[in-house]
């Protein structure tokens, strides 16, 4: 199974839903390498780089979270803290493990399912009080 972004997840911030985008590709390159059984050396570049692109990714929307005063900043940022714990968790499970059908069926849950979840929920609710002030932080004026 991948892992593939759609239009219905769309919060309606382009900036947003480019990194969203990407971050759908990685993961899904993720889930693809650990199922195929690629390298070590593969994995690993691709668990780092998705470590990377996260913590970029939610220092984006935090610091936007930040300059608009967003109520809802601290769930938020205590929902973007498991995601970061739950893919260096991961990340260690593939250390000692290795790629096994455990690892990938966690990638499922832990991983695709949490972010589509998390999209829907948290990062719609953002992207509408981002739009409700006029998107303007990101260029955006949809």
């Amino acid at each position: 199974m991948s892992i593939e972004w759609t239009k219905d997840l769309s919060v309606g911030i382009e900036a947003i839903d480019v990194q969203h985008r990407e971050l759908f590709r990685r993961i899904d390159g993720l889930v693809t390498a650990v199922r195929d059984g690629k390298g070590d050396g593969e994995v690993h570049d691709i668990f780092h780089f998705l470590s990377d692109y996260i913590a970029s990714h939610f220092a984006t929307e935090e610091k936007c979270m930040r300059i608009l005063s967003y109520p809802g900043y601290t769930h938020h940022l205590g929902r973007h803290k498991i995601f970061v714990d739950t893919t260096n968790e991961l990340e260690a499970f593939y250390d000692k493990n290795g790629a096994t059908d455990e690892l990938f069926e966690r990638l499922q849950k832990d991983i695709c399912d949490w972010i589509i979840s998390h999209i829907l929920v948290v990062d719609m609710e953002l992207g509408a009080f981002i739009k409700e002030r006029g998107g303007s932080l990101f260029g955006d004026t949809d």
